[in-house]
């Protein structure tokens, strides 16, 4: 009886082993999706599959921008198919602030299309206003203000849709990628402390 299980076991094991080694190959001949294609008829119905091939990335800077300014980046490379496809990309971009005082500027969220082929980035940025405030109160009355340094975080993620040897994919790009950098405050740009708090 022990002899056969592992032999069993061994059988298994090689059988796994050779299913590996296909579904490698098939990856390096067709690029990232033929093995997910390979997958797409389970069921007896085509199916849509979700393939994480595009990959972001997020930049922010203070140089060449004002006072109390960011200049953002947002890119997206596609590893989506083979060469000659294709696909067709949504880029979402957050930029917040992360004043820890009384009243920040805020959030922004920008959105871009591109149409990147196998191996190619597309990009977008902008540049933001960005303030900070600490209101101090005496008495319920405003007494001063103050101007903490503060962090801007950019957030980029992505997803698209590509066509591969008539099969229909989702791209993603998965989690955000994020970044953040450390404004030093000159006071601009943030919103009016109230009179009374």
């Amino acid at each position: 009886m022990i002899k056969t299980t592992r032999a069993f076991i061994k059988n298994l094991w090689l059988a796994s082993l050779l299913a590996c080694l296909v579904a490698l190959s098939l990856s390096f001949a067709g690029g990232s999706s033929a093995f997910a294609a390979t997958l797409s008829y389970a069921g007896g119905s085509p199916q849509i599959i979700t393939n994480e091939c595009l990959y972001d990335g997020a930049s922010l800077s203070t140089y060449n921008v004002g006072a109390n300014q960011v200049d953002t980046t947002g890119t997206t490379l596609s590893l989506c198919g083979t060469n000659g496809t294709i696909t067709n990309v949504t880029q979402k971009m957050v930029t917040t602030n992360g004043c820890e005082g009384s009243f920040g500027s805020g959030s922004d969220t920008e959105y871009e299309n591109f149409h990147l082929n196998f191996r190619e980035t597309g990009s977008d940025g902008y540049i933001y206003d960005e303030g900070c405030v600490t209101c101090e109160y005496k008495n319920g009355v405003l007494v001063g203000e103050t101007y903490p340094n503060f962090t801007v975080i950019l957030n980029v993620s992505s997803t698209g849709s590509y066509k591969l040897n008539g099969q229909s994919f989702l791209a993603t790009s998965g989690n955000p990628i994020t970044s953040s950098i450390t404004i030093i405050n000159k006071g601009l740009y943030a919103p009016p402390c109230p009179p009374t708090g």
